[in-house]
């Protein structure tokens, strides 16, 4: 595990539940966590053989203070309608929020972002693999609307 990212801001969460100003005024991001977690196609399942990356997450936000927020992003590749997408990244980083929450970790919020942000290009089976994935940031709340995710 490496720290990938330092001051991170969202500009928006790609949800089209609420406006984008209701989405991104609860965080400021300050960290980003690299958790190498792949996800088969079409599935949210965490692999058993990921428990071991999600208990060294779990002793690293140990270190982080107790008001920090972990937003957990979700991710697929292209495969799929946009509709399709959204709802499997929202389930895979659903899926990694209930792994850290029975490991004792509180304060985990979840933003899906669907096929919008890829890691890298789709046009190859690799590069499919790279990008079914969860990304976990952590940083303080400042306000965070309830019922909202990310």
């Amino acid at each position: 595990m490496k720290i990938i990212g330092i001051d991170f801001i969202p500009e928006k969460c790609n949800v089209p539940i609420k406006k984008q100003s209701e989405l991104t005024r609860g965080f400021k991001m300050k960290r980003s966590l690299e958790l190498n977690i792949l996800f088969a196609t079409g599935k949210y399942h965490v692999h058993k053989l990921f428990h071991p990356q999600i208990d060294e997450i779990v002793s690293a936000l140990k270190q982080f203070p107790a008001n920090s927020a972990i937003v957990i992003e979700g991710h697929t590749d292209h495969m799929g309608t946009d509709r399709d997408n959204l709802k499997l990244s929202l389930e895979r980083a659903q899926d990694v929020k209930k792994e850290l929450q029975q490991r004792g970790v509180n304060s985990v919020y979840v933003c899906p972002y669907g096929e919008r942000v890829p890691k890298t290009f789709n046009d190859t089976i690799e590069g499919q693999a790279t990008n079914r994935r969860v990304e976990v940031r952590l940083g303080k709340i400042y306000l965070l609307v309830k019922g909202v995710y990310c």
